[in-house]
This record gives C-alpha cells, structure tokens and sequence, in this order.
C-alpha cells in the first residue's frame, strides 16, 4: 500500500483539524486551540470530511472531558 500523503488543515469553533491521506484511510488530527490538547483517529476515506470531523471531535471532547474530570 503506497503512502499519499496530503496534509489538509481546517478549523471551526476553537478546534483545528487535520487531514493527512494515507493509503485507503486518513488520519484525521483534531486539536483544541485553547489547551493544545489533541488527538488523532483512522477514517476510512469514503467519509466525508464533516463525518470525519464529527468522528474526530467527539473522541477530542471525551479526552478533554477525562482530563477535566480527573482535574477536579
């Protein structure tokens, strides 16, 4: 499997995402700008671009949840 590698970055309401194909999946980067918090998740790349943000976004709320939880 060849690696095509495309970095695509894209931001909405305080998180910044991005998109990095490789092979039939994407890697799909989310971060939080407020904490630099950030995570990463697989795709498979017939998803859409909002359905991976989507994908991405709840796994990032859940880490940051976690860490709040485990700060208080």
């Amino acid at each position: 499997m060849a690696n095509n590698k495309k970095n695509t970055p894209s931001s909405g309401e305080g998180y910044i995402f991005t998109f990095q194909q490789i092979g039939n999946h994407v890697k799909v980067t989310a971060t939080e700008e407020q904490s630099g918090i950030e995570i990463s998740t697989i795709a498979p790349y017939t998803l859409s671009q909002t359905d991976m943000q989507t994908l991405a976004l709840k796994k990032l709320k859940l880490v940051l949840k976690k860490q709040h939880d485990n700060n208080t």
